[in-house]
């Protein structure tokens, strides 16, 4: 996996959006999360 110097940051984490980090991470971007459902940030 190659890493990034690139850092991004999500606001809400709906449907579209949770998808798109998950596959950030993987890629080896640096992902920071904010959402007001903790629920979300486990997944």
């Amino acid at each position: 996996m190659s890493q990034h110097s690139e850092f991004i940051g999500f606001v809400g984490l709906g449907n579209m959006d949770g998808a798109m980090c998950d596959r950030l991470v993987k890629a080896g971007y640096s992902v920071s999360v904010y959402d007001v459902r903790s629920d979300k940030l486990v997944e």
